[in-house]
């Protein structure tokens, strides 16, 4: 994603230079066009990413999809289920993600699955984890749900 933002970045900058060709440049149109560049994708990019980082850090999702066996292990505690043990799961994913479309902006590869069991435990997996859930692991009564900002509450 740095070349979209070094491409975002590149009319501002051709601008810049040929102001500094005819020697009456301003130096709050680059540094506002950076500020305004940093809002609308640096920032949004790193809370999303932060997010996922801290709701799935140091956790491990194995399956064996020949006996259907899921074991989560999430801070240290383990959850060992069966595929007949889900009772739903469903997919958050951005638009162009679910669609199988190109990514436009840098949180749309960003997508979690919850899981919710018979026992009414619920399970959260994100993209850190299991990019693309309902890709990798075909089970029965999968549900993807759109959104624009795939953050995890």
């Amino acid at each position: 994603w740095l070349f979209v933002y070094l491409a975002a970045l590149m009319p501002f900058a051709l601008y810049y230079l040929q102001q500094i060709k005819a020697r009456s440049y301003n130096p709050e149109i680059l540094i506002n066009a950076g500020f305004i560049l940093t809002i609308v994708f640096i920032l949004p990019m790193l809370t999303l990413h932060l997010n996922y980082y801290f709701m799935n850090r140091g956790d491990s999702f194995y399956c064996d999809l020949q006996n259907g066996f899921f074991k989560f292990i999430k801070k240290g505690e383990s959850k060992e289920f069966y595929i007949k043990d889900i009772e739903s799961i469903v997919c958050h994913k951005s638009w162009p993600l679910a669609e199988n479309r190109t990514a436009v902006l840098p949180w749309d590869i960003y997508n979690y699955a919850t899981i919710t069991l018979i026992s009414g435990q619920l399970l959260k997996l994100s993209s850190e984890l299991v990019q693309e859930f309902d890709k990798k692991i075909d089970v029965p009564n999968i549900q993807i749900k759109k959104t624009f900002y795939p953050w995890i509450s």
